[in-house]
């Protein structure tokens, strides 16, 4: 349940940084990766503004699982706590996949001499991170 709420967080914070301070992350974190051009600048943002979106799904869906009313029926709450584990489930595998071509992404363009050797943990990193806390989450609920 923790992970769940964690990688949400996790997300929301990368996402919101990427989007309102591109040149800051940038400049600040990676400043041997890039150098900030328009282009680049523009890719940041639309990957922070699709973490902002993974995030609100992931968030929405494990809210929204322990936000039973008090009047429902013992069977009514299970039909509805199963429901809500699939669609948690559903927003973890589109997270899950998202982070796995992103790994793809940046060896591919590592591997077309685009990315240099000394920038690649730096991009593969945080991208693993989220696909083992996804992959975490999604066990967890499968259990």
């Amino acid at each position: 349940m923790y992970s769940i709420t964690g990688l949400a967080a996790l997300r929301m914070g990368v996402g919101v940084s990427l989007l309102c301070a591109p040149k800051l992350v940038l400049t600040t974190i990676f400043p041997f990766l890039l150098p900030y051009t328009g282009p680049v600048a523009v890719a940041t943002r639309m990957l922070g503004c699709r973490d902002i979106a993974l995030a609100a799904l992931f968030y929405t869906h494990h809210t929204r699982r322990r936000t039973t009313t008090t009047t429902t029926t013992v069977m009514d709450d299970h039909e509805n706590r199963e429901k809500s584990n699939i669609q948690l489930k559903q927003a973890l595998t589109a997270g899950i996949i998202t982070d796995s071509l992103d790994v793809i992404g940046y060896l591919w363009c590592f591997g077309e001499g685009m990315l240099a050797l000394e920038g690649l943990p730096y991009l593969i990193g945080p991208a693993v991170g989220m696909l083992g806390l996804g992959l975490y989450g999604y066990y967890h609920r499968s259990r």
